[in-house]
Order: structure tokens, then sequence, then C-alpha cells
């Protein structure tokens, strides 16, 4: 959409709002997203916890992409007025991405509280309004009319050490900030839900059982949904020959890319069609990544990453990081498939950098992320 278009859908949306008044606030949870359409991460587990503890409250979800075409708009539309009406009219709504309504008002209704549990952990390549003077974002003539990432009354992170991140990257104070774990990490510390999640894999992928995994796991290239785009950066035929017969080689895209490896065997297999990444980390043995988030939650196995960044200045021109790339990642940076290769085949890894790592950006290692959301944000302990 363009910024007029945008500009028509803020007002449309600001009267709903306006005019939602007339109901009283409800004692209602509203999950909003247009990411995935299923519960998944953070929600499932927050929503689990609440249920868990029986609290009354109604809990609402809300899910819907931005559809192709008029009918596409038209359907997207209104989705964001059913939207407002919940946000103008319930006590807590919940976002994990940039939620457009939520911006459409320029202050929130008293006893309406905004949650914005992000939908990465840590904080690595620098998103929101960090990215206003990068080629990644739409720039400050489109945030002059429409204030993206406001109204937030709460954002949960990992640690308090990327506290001053998230202020900046939604323009608030320090104090809103809630450094208490991130929800979908608790499984990382439920050893049985673990080993569920690896029968579940192993059963849909059979290959895989008694293999050494290594996961590759890029972030996309682009600006979001409709125009994300990544690829294997490294000649995988090469990587796999070089291996033992004992080693499978898995892909997982970003959700937002389309694009699929077509030439699987028994030594490679392309799972982005599986929902849940975290279970795909559970039996892996080694990541390789470039610039994804997914090396927080990695981290929390203890286990060895590699960094494929051969586009590194340019993706720094782009977007940028929150630290210095080559001081940061907790592995060993390479550009080129025969180093990739060395690499791998050296199988020397510096755990304690990973250890490191995870104790800076996590404030909690306790599987307790869902516990603390439900006491300090619903139920103000």
């Amino acid at each position: 959409m363009k910024t007029l278009e945008r500009l028509v859908i803020k007002y449309i949306l600001k009267i709903i709002y306006c005019l939602s008044y007339i109901f009283k606030i409800k004692k209602r949870i509203v999950f909003a997203t247009y990411r995935p359409d299923y519960m998944e991460g953070n929600y499932k587990y927050i929503l689990d916890e609440i249920k868990k503890r029986n609290l009354d409250y109604e809990c609402k979800i809300l899910y819907e992409k931005p559809g192709a075409g008029l009918a596409g708009m038209l359907k997207y539309l209104k989705h964001m007025c059913i939207a407002e009406h919940y946000l103008a009219t319930s006590e807590f709504f919940i976002v994990d991405d940039f939620y457009f309504p939520v911006y459409a008002v320029n202050k929130l209704r008293k006893g309406t509280e905004v949650v914005q549990v992000w939908h990465a952990c840590g904080a690595f390549k620098k998103f929101a309004l960090s990215t206003v003077d990068e080629n990644y974002s739409n720039g400050n003539e489109y945030i002059k009319y429409i204030p993206i990432h406001t109204n937030y009354t709460h954002v949960t992170v990992t640690s308090k050490e990327v506290a001053k991140h998230y202020a900046a990257a939604f323009n608030m104070s320090e104090d809103n900030i809630d450094p208490i774990g991130v929800p979908r990490t608790d499984i990382f510390f439920d050893e049985k839900k673990k080993e569920e999640a690896k029968e579940i894999l192993y059963k849909k992928y059979p290959k895989l059982k008694d293999k050494k995994i290594i996961l590759y796991a890029p972030t996309f290239r682009g600006t979001g949904q409709s125009d994300a785009n990544s690829g294997i950066a490294f000649d995988v035929d090469k990587v796999v020959n070089a291996l033992g017969e004992d080693y499978v080689l898995a892909i997982k895209m970003h959700p937002f890319v389309k694009w699929r490896y077509e030439k699987e065997s028994d030594k490679v297999v392309d799972m982005s069609d599986y929902k849940s990444i975290n279970d795909i980390l559970f039996i892996t043995d080694i990541l390789i990544t470039d610039y994804s988030s997914t090396v927080f939650e990695f981290a929390l196995l203890d286990k060895p990453m590699i960094f494929y960044a051969d586009d590194l200045e340019t993706y720094i021109n782009d977007r940028d990081f929150y630290y210095e790339y080559t001081s940061f990642v907790p592995g060993p940076i390479v550009k080129t498939t025969d180093e990739l290769v060395d690499l791998i085949k050296e199988d020397n890894y510096d755990l304690e950098k990973v250890r490191k790592f995870k104790e800076k950006f996590f404030d909690y290692t306790d599987g307790c992320s869902s516990k603390r959301f439900v006491d300090k944000i619903i139920l103000k302990k």
C-alpha cells in the first residue's frame, strides 16, 4: 500500500476506535499477528499458561496475512477494523511484530495495555525505528504520517543487555522494557517436550535418525514479506560430498521466503515447510546461519555455530547491526564454500564463546518465562 492509502485506512480505523468507546472494556486478552496463520511461538506458550491457571479472561486470537489484489486488501481491511474494535474494548492487546491497527490511534483508551512480544530473541540486526536511516526502512516520510511502533505499554525481552536497543527501536523508555524472558524458549528447558518434538521430527523425516545434522538457516533479504528472498550462498554439492555419510544437510528458509531447494537427496533435506524451527534445533548438531536471530535460541543448547557471511558489507550498508558483527557472533565466520568445508572437517569449536554469549543475552535460563509473563504483565505481581 502507498502512504495515501495507509492514511485513508488509518482514519477509518480511528473512527472505529472512537465509536467503540460506547462499549465497556472487557476482561479480554487479544493475540494479534499478521505473521503465521496458526497459534505458535510466544502466543502458544502464553495462552497455555493462562489456561493452566484458569484465569478469568476471554482470549481472542486474530491472525490474517495481507492478501493480494483488491479482494485481498478488502479482506485485510475488514480484519483491521475488527482488530481496532478489540483494541478499544480489551484489557490486553498482544502483538509480535508491526501491527498497523495499533498505530492508527494517537492515544490508547485508559484501561487497555498493548504488549509487544517481539518475534525474535535478543538484538542482532537492526529493526523497527532503528532502521529509519538505513536502506531497509520505509523512511522518515512514512513515519511522519504513520507513527509505527507506538502505543506499546510493555515490551518483553531476554535481558537487560538488549533493553536499550528495544527502547531505541520503539522510541520508548527503558522503564517499559521488561527483561523477563521469551515464553517460547521455555521448551528448551523441558526435556520431555524436547524429546517429544524430536520423535515427531524423526517420524516425518526418518532419514535424519542417527545422523549428524547440519542446519542451514539464513535470514531473508528484502524489506518484508512482499519482497523477501534468499537462497543458498554456498555450493551444496561440494559441501555434502566432502562430508561423511553420517552427515545430513538440513535447510530451513525464513518463513517469509517462498524459495525451496529442489534437489533433495539422502544427504540434503529442505525443512522450510516445517512450522517450528525451535524443534529442528533440538536435533541439530551444527548451525550455519548469517544474520538470523535463531542464534540466540541455539545458544541455549550450547552447540557450535558457523556464520556464512559472504555479503556482510552489503548487509551492513542495507540494514546494519546493534553490535559489531565480527566480535559479536559466537562462532567462526566464513565467506567461501572451501572455508566452510574445512571448518566442519576440523570439528574444533569454541563452545566457551557460545556460553558467554548465552549468559550475556539471557537473564533467565530456567524455562519459566511464560509464568513470569503472566505474573508480571497480566497479574501485575
